[in-house]
């Protein structure tokens, strides 16, 4: 039908200054008519200005059905060919002015999403409350969590740290009656006297976590009646549900919010959400990737024979992967890889990507983990450092922490030509390269550096001296603190992973992403790595992860990851 009028349509008759005039004032008036009209009964209903514009840029859209009413009047003969090209025109002008008009009157940090409101139930800890003012617990610790949860592929990822963050109440010690005595003796002193200064313990202190589904709104109608639900689906969702039974199974605060929007909104919606909630840090979980099965290999004596352990993931395998284990759409894994790399760079709270690879065939019945930070400096290793930190309050987590240093005076060797043209090849992706702000390395000036130096200093001290905080006390004894210097701060880190892993517990590796303010860069050890382990790792993925956890990924190791940013 389109092509029918366009087949009608015939621009050269617009040929003179008077045609165009008119063409211009067809397209003022039929503008000006409906937006006006519109966006006062919208004002007048009790919409705001921006509302009321947005509105009234909609309604003057035209579309199929002028084209109808055209089509009719050039068959009957009321329109001549030159009229009726005129009106198509105009009505071609009109609707490719409607998209940036209405932005420009109601852009997205101006919405407010109904659907995702979050849900009530569950929340009664507001920002802020959950500790009294002037606490030192606020300047280390985190309460509020907010999870983004968009397939049901994550659950595991998003349970595993639900039960990192829980510290299980202390058991309670028996009591004689002259303790209860003394103990109301105590207690009606303090009520007397007024004094009400008490110091919240980690055992007392509840974590509150905000779940985030998202929905992907598409063209198919069904999507677009699931968006007018969402209010009925927060309560309905079976990944929400599961949240919230975990959540009250492990004593915390679980609230729930859902929001059916298009993909490329998810980093906006995402910022919202965390500034409506105060989160004080977002966590993107990921699953692991499948790893290709080659049937035609045959196991070694000393290979597969055991199935203690869990299979190795490809090396070059990134996050957004597992999604494509079949044929991967390479414009929709570049989606991807720019949905993480926004929500690092718009978040307004400290950000978390967790990469859960998954548990082995064979495990005990105990969950215990083990933490590995390697410690290069920098706000982003900081904050990695304080999280690890309260994960050990859990008596279920052990950790070892290693403050590495280069040496100065020693550099990576340099690679021969064709380990240089191997290694462009490993770092070049397939995927459409996306362009958009990041964080990235800032400016090594004397100045940046010496105060990067001292927070690092201050920091390490701060967890490693003997005079330990009273709230800390139980969750530092579970760390091993250690410092190295090497020339390859890379391959030693690997290889300290590897020998502080355990076969009784599972391995995390919690490092800082380090894309802003960095303290030193180590892609070139990064590309030696790929050349000697023959990973692909692509361009995309030492953007997301960093240096450090994007080493992991190229030697193959099957440690869980988790990556850390610092907010802004």
């Amino acid at each position: 039908y389109f092509a029918y009028s366009g087949l009608h349509t015939n621009l050269g008759l617009l040929n003179d200054g008077i045609t165009w005039g008119y063409v211009v004032l067809i397209c003022v008036v039929a503008f000006f008519a409906k937006f006006l009209g519109c966006a006062i009964a919208a004002k007048l209903s009790g919409f705001n200005l921006r509302e009321s514009g947005a509105i009234g840029t909609l309604m003057s859209c035209k579309g199929l059905v002028e084209l109808i009413v055209l089509n009719v009047g050039l068959s009957a003969g009321i329109l001549d060919t030159r009229t009726f090209s005129m009106f198509v025109l105009h009505a071609i002008i009109l609707t490719f002015m409607t998209t940036p008009l209405t932005l420009l009157f109601y852009p997205a940090r101006h919405r407010s999403h109904i659907g995702g409101a979050a849900n009530p139930s569950g929340s009664e800890i507001e920002a802020g409350r959950a500790f009294p003012p002037n606490n030192d617990l606020q300047t280390y610790l985190k309460s509020r969590f907010s999870v983004i949860v968009d397939r049901i592929e994550q659950l595991p990822a998003v349970l595993t740290l639900m039960q990192l963050l829980h510290v299980p109440p202390p058991a309670p010690a028996p009591s004689t009656v002259d303790e209860k005595a003394s103990l109301r003796h105590a207690n009606s002193v303090s009520s007397f006297t007024g004094d009400s200064d008490t110091r919240v313990s980690p055992q007392n202190r509840r974590i509150s976590l905000d779940a985030l589904r998202l929905i992907e709104l598409t063209n198919r109608t069904s999507a677009v009646l699931r968006s007018q639900e969402a209010e009925t689906l927060v309560h309905s969702d079976p990944i929400l549900a599961v949240l919230k039974t975990s959540g009250y199974l492990n004593g915390m605060n679980v609230s729930t919010a859902l929001a059916v929007v298009g993909s490329d909104d998810f980093p906006i919606h995402v910022a919202q959400h965390v500034r409506d909630v105060s989160s004080q840090m977002v966590i993107l979980p990921w699953v692991t990737p499948v790893a290709p099965v080659d049937e035609g290999a045959v196991p070694t004596s000393g290979q597969a024979a055991s199935t203690s352990e869990p299979p190795t993931s490809p090396p070059g395998a990134a996050p957004f992967d597992a999604l494509f284990q079949q044929k991967r759409d390479r414009s929709a894994v570049a989606g991807q890889a720019q949905y993480i790399r926004r929500v690092f760079a718009d978040a307004p709270a400290d950000v978390a990507l967790f990469w859960d690879r998954g548990l082995p065939q064979t495990f005990t019945s105990a969950a215990a983990y083990h933490l590995f930070l390697p410690f290069f400096g920098g706000p982003d290793d900081r904050l990695a450092l304080s999280f690890v930190a309260q994960l050990c309050m859990n008596p279920g987590v052990t950790a070892t922490v290693v403050r590495v240093r280069r040496l100065d005076n020693e550099a990576v060797s340099p690679m021969t030509s064709i380990d240089e043209a191997k290694a462009r090849n490993l770092l070049h992706s397939e995927t459409l390269h996306t362009v958009l702000p990041d964080t990235v390395y800032g400016a090594h000036t004397t100045q940046t550096r010496l105060a990067s130096d001292t927070a690092d200093n201050l920091a390490w001290a701060r967890y490693t001296s003997t005079a330990h905080t009273l709230e800390l006390g139980s969750s530092l004894s579970r760390i091993e603190f250690a410092e190295e210097t090497s020339a390859a701060p890379l391959h030693t880190v690997l290889d300290l992973a590897a020998r502080s892993s355990s076969s009784r517990a599972r391995l995390v590796v919690v490092a800082g992403r380090s894309r802003r303010m960095a303290t030193e860069s180590h892609f070139d050890e990064l590309r030696q790595l790929c050349v000697e382990h023959n990973a692909s790792l692509g361009s995309e993925l030492p953007k997301i992860l960093g240096d450090v956890a994007s080493a992991f990924v190229a030697t193959g190791s099957n440690a869980s990851i988790a990556v850390v940013q610092a907010a802004r």
